[in-house]
């Protein structure tokens, strides 16, 4: 409603007639102005559960003889996405349309497909099979499946994927079908690969839901991803090794460098070579715990005093911009968006860690690198730190030059 027709309802409202209740529903409370809600008493309704929406739904179709299997009222329910009116809607429609309700009926009206097609897709995309997950989609499209359902069930598979992987706890306590698949599909990828599929598969849901050409959006969707599976460590182990054999070897060739540091005497300046900086992420991220990320989060809150500090402004400015990524007693690797302010901080690097200390009275080695730079490195650390691979690597070389400045 405009301001003109609330005012308008407000004047109905102040002086009802005594045999009338209005009862006001909508979806966008927050829409409504304070001097209508100030006037009702407000009830606030909650999704209903599937456990309840099911039990419902058989007392209905008990009542109105109503032959449905529990896995099909289980389905309807989901669907509904805690929507009584909805789930009985969907029961109605299916009554009328065949005698003895099944899951597959479901499918059938809906136009979405069963769990067994819906994980071998998702298998095909993660495995890079291109040609077979094609295959696939021509046969959904013939037989006139709806893509945009299809994509909201791999957004909700995804999700899941997710949760296993970042809160496994609860995870194994909420009610969900397929679990050991979910598990099993979530240990061929890493987060930062489901993130990016969640991301492109809530895009286009966007797109698709406006657009004659489903099966085009949700086709590129898929392959233009699957690129990026063919990178990630779970799914081309062999390729995987190779590059940590590679890596592991210049990190011990990183130990021999007798100087990694270049020394600018005039303008005192640290320039952090490539080996060095190398020393510091992998020794950072070796140490690194939450609760010395939370200190270091907490020591940047304190940045902002410094930034009308004629000593330390220049410091301050640069670390505004910075995420700290990871962080141990000693050590701070972060991380910012542009290689030209990676630059700025490496070159102030001296007055950078002597404004840390002023805060925290701590001395802290920091080391800085881009987004782009620790997207690329983070799955390799990652995979060394859960073989129990990563150690500690000599950093006297470094700080033997850091103490002559």
């Amino acid at each position: 409603l405009s301001t003109g027709a609330f005012n308008a309802l407000l004047k109905t409202l102040e002086e009802p007639p005594e045999h009338v209740i209005f009862i006001l529903a909508t979806t966008e409370p927050q829409k409504l102005p304070i001097t209508i809600i100030s006037r009702c008493q407000r009830f606030d309704f909650k999704r209903i559960s599937i456990e309840d929406s099911v039990k419902r739904l058989k007392i209905i179709a008990k009542n109105e003889n109503i032959k449905v299997s529990d896995e099909a009222l289980i389905e309807i329910s989901k669907l509904s996405d805690g929507a009584m009116r909805d789930a009985i809607g969907l029961l109605d429609q299916l009554s009328s349309y065949v005698d003895n309700i099944t899951i597959d009926d479901i499918y059938a009206l809906k136009g979405s497909v069963s769990s067994k097609i819906l994980f071998e897709i998702i298998e095909k995309y993660i495995d890079s099979e291109v040609d077979g997950l094609l295959d696939i989609i021509e046969k959904l499209y013939n037989e006139g499946k709806n893509f945009n359902l299809l994509l909201e069930d791999m957004l909700y598979v995804f999700r899941n994927m997710l949760i296993a992987k970042k809160a496994n706890k609860y995870f194994e306590k909420i009610e969900i079908k397929d679990k050991d698949k979910i598990l099993d599909l979530a240990s061929k990828v890493d987060e930062l690969f489901i993130i990016n599929s969640i991301n492109k598969f809530e895009s286009t849901l966007k797109e698709i839901k406006i657009s004659n050409y489903s099966r085009i959006l949700f086709e590129t969707t898929l392959l233009s991803n699957i690129e990026l599976v063919n990178e990630k460590p779970k799914i081309l182990k062999e390729k995987l090794d190779k590059k940590l054999d590679k890596k592991e070897k210049k990190l011990e060739k990183i130990i021999e460098e007798k100087s990694p540091i270049e020394i600018e005497n005039n303008s005192k300046k640290v320039k952090i070579e490539d080996s060095s900086k190398k020393i510091l992420i992998n020794n950072t991220i070796a140490m690194a715990n939450m609760d010395s990320k939370k200190k270091v989060k907490e020591i940047f809150q304190k940045i902002d005093s410094y930034l009308v500090d004629k000593k330390y402004k220049n410091a301050a400015s640069i670390l505004k911009d910075a995420v700290v990524t990871a962080a141990s007693e000693d050590h701070i690797l972060l991380i910012y968006k542009y290689s030209s302010i990676v630059e700025e901080n490496d070159n102030e690097i001296n007055n950078i860690i002597k404004l840390i200390k002023k805060i925290s009275e701590k001395e802290y080695s920091i080391v800085a690198i881009t987004e782009e730079e620790w997207k690329e490195e983070r799955p390799y650390y990652l995979q060394l730190k859960k073989d129990n691979k990563l150690a500690v690597i000599e950093e006297s070389e470094i700080k033997k030059i850091q103490k002559k400045i």
